[in-house]
């Protein structure tokens, strides 16, 4: 069911260029809307224009705009767009499982350990691909975050590659032993992952696994049965 976007907009962060998207949350509700067969149109969003995300009542992406609803956090759209719209053929079931407790968990180690290790690794690519007008306000929020100077971070980046090493042994083992984390087909939980991966991929410029043929193989293989999804995605933003 592919309706029309003209009253769907989804606000989107992005850097110096209309392909350069920085928000992993945003990534999360590109698949849900995608997983509903439902169109809409991006809303493109520096890090400091707010202005444009006012309606909402908040300050934050990912921010989604139905008709006359604004809708904000990733977690509070996708449970939107699961009661509010049906399951399309190409992808039957629910958004959220019905057994929802494996997949928070899941949410919530992406949310609290993966984006932290990644982070650490992206942030000075991230600064480097922003627009002039969004540099002092990453600056100044994320350095304050993390404790460090963006050029410290970057002087770290091989103890950070070998946090996310360790951080990504989870995924790994899961891997090894099934092809989704979801289970049989992908889902929420798989999602949640691909965001974080796409997200890094989006700026880094190297592989953020490592040989596809050695140590990551399994976590490579999930992610090549995720290209379709991830690729539906991506074509949006070419």
């Amino acid at each position: 069911m592919i309706t029309n976007p003209a009253d769907r907009v989804l606000f989107d962060l992005v850097g110096d260029a209309p392909h350069k998207r920085f928000s992993p949350y945003c990534f999360r509700v590109k698949l849900a809307l995608l997983r509903k067969g439902l169109d809409y149109r991006s809303e493109l969003i520096g890090f400091t224009d707010k202005s444009a995300i006012a309606t909402s009542g908040q300050n934050l992406v990912p921010v989604l705009q139905d008709g006359q609803r604004w809708i904000y956090d990733s977690l509070a759209i996708q449970r939107y767009l699961d009661e509010t719209y049906p399951p399309v053929p190409a992808f039957p079931e629910r958004i959220f499982p019905t057994d929802f407790s494996a997949a928070n968990f899941i949410r919530l180690w992406v949310d609290k350990t993966l984006h932290a290790a990644v982070f650490r690794v992206v942030m000075p690519y991230i600064y480097a691909n922003l627009r002039p007008e969004d540099k002092p306000y990453f600056r100044q929020t994320r350095e304050a975050r993390v404790q460090k100077s963006i050029e410290d971070i970057q002087a770290e980046q091989p103890k950070h590659l070998v946090v996310l090493d360790a951080t990504l042994e989870p995924l790994r083992a899961v891997f090894a032993e099934q092809e989704y984390l979801a289970g049989a087909s992908s889902g929420f939980a798989d999602d949640c992952v691909l965001s974080a991966f796409l997200w890094a991929e989006s700026v880094l410029p190297f592989a953020l696994l490592q040989d596809a043929t050695g140590k990551d193989s399994a976590i490579s293989a999930w992610r090549t049965r995720m290209q379709p999804l991830a690729a539906a995605v991506l074509a949006r933003q070419a």
